[in-house]
């Protein structure tokens, strides 16, 4: 079975100036980009060989034939590995994400269905 994978972005940048080692994106605030192919995920995380110091990814949601994943992203972008924030843990500027687990959830094994909650990509998550 061949898993397809979506995407969803979320860009938060900030108005800072004194951050000059950083190439940074103002109109990219609160930026949301919705089911993107993997060439646009490039584009948009890999600019000028720099890419976000931080990308938290989770997933949003399963479905019977994709995963739809979130990418919460730092407006800034750097080619130093020093200044990503998940460097030291050997994912670069990724960070992985948990989902919330259930109330008295032991970790045995068992399945469980995702969190329901209001997202921006609810529409496909609907059955």
């Amino acid at each position: 079975m061949t898993l397809n994978i979506m995407l969803g972005l979320i860009f938060l940048t900030t108005t800072q100036t004194n951050l000059k080692q950083f190439d940074i994106y103002p109109n990219d605030n609160d930026k949301t980009v919705e089911l993107v192919t993997a060439t646009e995920v490039v584009d948009l995380l890999c600019r000028k060989n720099k890419v976000p110091v931080w990308i938290d990814i989770s997933v949003e949601s399963i479905k019977k034939d994709h995963t739809v994943f979130q990418l919460l992203c730092s407006g800034r972008y750097s080619d130093d590995v020093n200044e990503f924030y998940y460097q030291k843990g050997g994912t670069g500027p990724f960070g992985i994400k948990s989902p919330v687990f259930p109330s008295g959830y032991k970790d045995d094994g068992t399945k469980f269905s995702l969190r329901k909650k209001k997202s921006f990509f609810g529409w496909l998550t609907k059955t």
